[in-house]
Formats: C-alpha cells, structure tokens, sequence
C-alpha cells in the first residue's frame, strides 16, 4: 500500500455544517516555506517558465512533423522522443508553480527544490544527446532530408528550453519560514 509522503503534514478536522451532516476536512499543519526571491521576480519567472514549455513542446512537435532520415537511426530517435517525459514533468512543474501563493506547503518545495532542477536538466540532457547523434549522422555523410534540418532546430529548441529552465532553479527556490 502506498503512502503519502506528505500525510504528516495535515490533520483531519471534523466539523457539522448547517444541515447537521458531519464534514471532514484536511488542515495543513506542516511547516511553511517561502519563495527565496521577491514576489515580483518570482511573478516574471512564471511567464518565463510558461513560455520556455510551450518553447520545448513546440520545438519537439515541429521535430516530429517532417520526414528525417535522423529519426530512421536509434542513437537519435530514441533520445529525443525521451526528452518528451522530463520535458512533460517540467510542464507539469511549471503549471502548478503558475498557482502557488506563499505560505507555501511542504510539497511545493520539495517539487521546487529537487523535482524541477532535475526535469530541466534531463530534458536538456537527452535532447544533447538526439543532436550529439543527429551530429554524427553529418559526419558520417549520411543524406540528410529536409525535415533532419528541422529536427535539429526543433532539437535545440527542446535542449535551450530544458538549459534555460536548469538556470532559474536559483531563482525559483523555496526555503522554510523560520519560527
């Protein structure tokens, strides 16, 4: 059976509402954290980050609606149709950072704090990889169709979306309010 890493973090409250029927309710009771930067940074890091998403998934997208002969070799396809998981991850991330307000809670920063950084960084990395691959397909001399030039823009569209994202991890962190 699973459990909630954060179920210490909330009590349950019992309370009768009007129509005398019991409601039972969650109340957090955990520590509170806060954004590390300034509310009006942190404001402009959540379009950032929104545009850098929609920047990767586009680029993945437009990767994928051509013919390429890269994408006819495994050390390029497998790669970049992995980079779809983290950058998926990181959307996520970046949806629920649009809807957070301080006081924070205990899973936003831990979604903050280690999750985010590590969706960035593997969204960069296997992207690296599909053009690292893309790369020897040229030096190999293979014949290069249209859609290879588009693979690769849309390549680094999905790897500059996962490095830029990696280098606002400073500037989107959370820490404990201290008591």
């Amino acid at each position: 059976m699973a459990r909630n890493r954060y179920a210490r973090d909330y009590r349950l409250v019992e309370t009768w509402d009007e129509k005398g029927k019991l409601k039972v309710s969650s109340e957090y009771i955990g520590e509170e954290y806060r954004f590390v930067a300034d509310a009006s940074v942190i404001a402009g890091k959540k379009k950032k980050l929104i545009l850098l998403c929609m920047l990767g998934w586009i680029g993945f997208f437009a990767a994928l609606s051509l013919y390429s002969a890269g994408m006819h070799t495994l050390y390029v396809a497998l790669p970049f149709v992995f980079s779809a998981v983290p950058l998926t991850f990181l959307t996520d991330i970046t949806f629920s950072f649009r809807k957070m307000k301080e006081p924070l809670e205990h899973r936003h920063a831990d979604r903050m704090n280690s999750r985010f950084p590590l969706s960035a960084m593997m969204t960069a990395l296997f992207s690296a990889f599909a053009l690292i691959g893309e790369a020897v397909n040229v030096i190999l001399g293979k014949t290069l169709a249209a859609g290879d030039y588009v693979l690769m823009a849309g390549g680094l569209a999905v790897f500059a979306a996962g490095a830029l994202a990696f280098m606002e991890k400073k500037n989107v962190e959370i820490m404990p309010v201290s008591r």
